[in-house]
């Protein structure tokens, strides 16, 4: 068995950064600038640490872009294929024979899934400038496991327990908050299933849900979103990106927003601040527009370099909230700081809303950030792979709503968290047994108006 000794320091490092330890382990350089890079979600930055520090790295990821040309070297028919990742641009010389024993449709299979590569960095000279490339000694096609099995099984224990709420049930688990499912009508209880239905309706929803999440501090926002970035390909910023680290770089084609499954914007509470340049958060605002509707995040760099990238992903906005407010309406304050013509306009494309003041923190007893580090019995990826596919299986399956009350845009909010909610709040999805329609229907109303909780007689009291 091969351990990895990790000494105090970098042990205080990623504490202080709340980045997996194993990170920091094998660092050599200084684990302070990779702890940031990390944290930040800079991807870019932590591969140049890297690169500063090894001539030979391992890969694995996701191709944004490829291109497949045939050439010939030293009289060997060979097929030169160009990866290019988030982070780096990849070479790699394959026998012609060997290129043509897959069809072109099996090939853009394999180059637009996940990919291992063990690269080495070579010096060469184009045009009589010195030029840095990534040669691929090893390439092989990765194909990542997803777990339903495990989650459906548990699920299945705990309808077999008659507990209620099975699926939100299992879902609290592999978050990790100490949901008490024998007793679900408890106080704590009730605030923690409201604190998980929070955090998992974008991941339900077959089609994008955006969300948009405040709170006093400690409920395990932030400690979800790095859950999710680790385990799930979301991207997640704490602080606000440019729009190439958001969106990509036009000149390369390389973007990062190309194959995430999801977007985590932490404390914007303190993105609309004074020391913020204006233009620069009404350029990203303006992007988020297009994106968070049409699912098309697109990027100009001057003349013609245009990058255009389709994800239709779902995006969580989330911040802390000294005193509760109606969450539309602060997000609608914050966003006229900078750009009046988008207030409404970003408010329409949120799905749902929320600001938890009912000292939900105290609850929360022991932080999720634990699955990510590796203290506490974390779940494996492939399982929480698992559980996003069979619940948006299930979400599928849900019936729709009989009534609507809600006009343009927030009838599809309401209709898509509608469903989700039926499937946490379900019998038996196995069976197609869902949760109670009046009850799902009052929850998703509110949820899409804006829900504040101060306490728990707020949740008792839904109209």
């Amino acid at each position: 068995m091969h351990l990895i000794v990790v000494d105090k320091d970098k042990e205080i490092i990623a504490r202080r950064y709340k980045i997996p330890i194993h990170i920091l382990a094998g660092i050599k350089g200084n684990p302070f600038k990779v702890a940031e890079a990390y944290s930040n979600a800079n991807i870019r930055d932590y591969f140049e640490v890297q690169q500063a520090l090894h001539n030979e790295l391992e890969l694995l990821g996701r191709p944004v872009n490829f291109r497949a040309k045939r050439v010939k070297k030293e009289d060997q028919e060979l097929v030169l294929l160009q990866l290019t990742f988030p982070t780096v641009q990849v070479v790699k010389y394959i026998d012609y024979e060997d290129f043509k024993k897959y069809t072109t449709e099996e090939w853009i299979q394999k180059l637009t899934d996940w990919v291992y590569a063990r690269i080495k960095r070579k010096r060469i000279r184009v045009k009589d400038k010195e030029a840095e490339i990534w040669i691929a000694d090893t390439l092989k096609f990765v194909k990542i496991n997803v777990d339903k099995e495990t989650f459906v099984n548990r699920v299945q224990k705990l309808i077999n327990a008659r507990i209620q709420a099975p699926v939100l049930g299992a879902l609290g688990e592999l978050l990790g908050f100490p949901l008490k499912p024998m007793f679900f009508h408890d106080n704590e209880s009730v605030l923690l299933q409201l604190v998980v239905t929070i955090f998992t309706i974008p991941l339900v929803s077959a089609d994008p849900v955006h969300a948009l999440i405040f709170s006093e501090p400690g409920i395990g926002k932030t400690t979800i979103a790095l859950l999710y970035k680790h385990y799930l390909k979301w991207e997640y910023y704490n602080e606000i990106p440019s729009l190439a680290s958001l969106v990509g770089d036009a000149r390369t084609g390389k973007s990062r927003i190309a194959g995430c499954a999801g977007i985590w914007f932490d404390e914007v509470d303190k993105w609309f601040t004074k020391q913020r340049k204006t233009s620069e958060l009404a350029d990203i605002v303006e992007v988020l527009l297009t994106g968070m509707e049409q699912g098309i995040w697109k990027r100009s760099k001057g003349g013609e370099k245009t990058i255009e990238i389709k994800n239709d992903i779902p995006v969580v906005f989330s911040g802390n909230s000294a005193l509760p407010t109606e969450p539309r309406s602060k997000l609608r304050a914050l966003v006229g700081r900078v750009t009046e013509d988008a207030i409404h306009a970003l408010d329409e494309r949120i799905g749902y809303a929320v600001d938890i003041h009912a000292n939900v923190s105290a609850i929360v007893m022991k932080s999720t950030w634990e699955a990510v580090t590796g203290k506490s019995i974390a779940p494996k990826p492939s399982v929480m792979r698992g559980a996003v596919e069979v619940l948006r299986e299930w979400w599928l399956d849900t019936p729709e709503p009989k009534e609507i009350p809600f006009q343009g845009r927030f009838a599809r909010h309401y209709k898509r968290t509608y469903k989700a909610l039926m499937v946490l709040f379900a019998e038996n999805p196995m069976k197609k047994q869902w949760a109670d329609e009046n009850l799902v229907a009052l929850l998703a109303k509110n949820l899409v108006k804006g829900l504040v909780v101060q306490k728990l007689e707020d949740l008792q009291n839904l109209q």
